[in-house]
């Protein structure tokens, strides 16, 4: 992932952050530049919520990976992992 990637990342997770999507912990790490841990707020989880009850239009699945995601439980979750 490039340089570019990993700024639009830190923009999103800064809007969600000012959004109250997300509350952040700065971690003091010696030797290395301090470092966010990011929780999805109760405003988010009921905001998720509320938008996995809406009904949702079908298309056809073009991604194998959301396939392989539903049905995760039929296997170990190493094997999602690799």
């Amino acid at each position: 992932m490039g340089m570019r990637h990993h700024q639009q990342i830190y923009r999103e997770l800064a809007q969600m952050e000012e959004q109250g999507w997300l509350s952040t912990e700065t971690i003091h790490q010696e030797g290395r530049p301090d470092k966010k841990l990011y929780s999805v707020t109760e405003l988010d989880k009921e905001q998720m919520r509320q938008w996995i009850g809406q009904p949702a239009e079908v298309s056809p699945v073009k991604e194998d990976i959301l396939v392989k995601l539903h049905a995760g439980h039929l296997v170990a979750p190493e094997v999602l992992l690799v």
